[in-house]
């Protein structure tokens, strides 16, 4: 079972989970990704796609079988490259875009995980007891 799932499980009982699941291509949609958010939605979660469009040729937006997906490009040191922020402006306009700790941003991230007791959940390879 995925971190997702088995986190939804134990949350089902007293309320309805909100899933965020990340997605390092466009969701069009991709068949494993698909399949795990329809079994999270009939668990009685929402299910939120976050996918990375390189080419800003998909809709910004939409709900795909009941998966709202959001779709983007934007992430640390990349929101410093001219081109890059171009492409967001015309898809959300400048006056929707903030930015901060973009050389960080990572770095903090992967930190945050490293310190949890469910690392495995986030590793490819299970981590060495200590």
């Amino acid at each position: 079972m995925t971190y997702a799932a088995n986190h939804a499980s134990r949350v089902q009982q007293s309320q309805p989970a909100t899933v965020l699941m990340l997605l390092t291509n466009v969701y069009d949609p991709d068949p494993r990704v698909r399949q795990q958010a329809l079994a999270l939605i009939r668990m009685g979660c929402r299910v939120r796609l976050l996918a990375w469009d390189r080419d800003c040729k998909a809709p910004g937006s939409e709900r795909m079988e009941g998966v709202d997906v959001d779709r983007v490009f934007l992430t640390g040191g990349s929101s410093f490259v001219p081109a890059v922020r171009r492409i967001f402006e015309r898809r959300f306009g400048a006056d929707r875009l903030d930015a901060g700790n973009e050389f960080v941003s990572i770095a903090n991230g992967l930190a945050t995980i490293g310190l949890r007791e469910d690392i495995e959940a986030w590793s490819v390879e299970p981590a060495a007891s200590a």
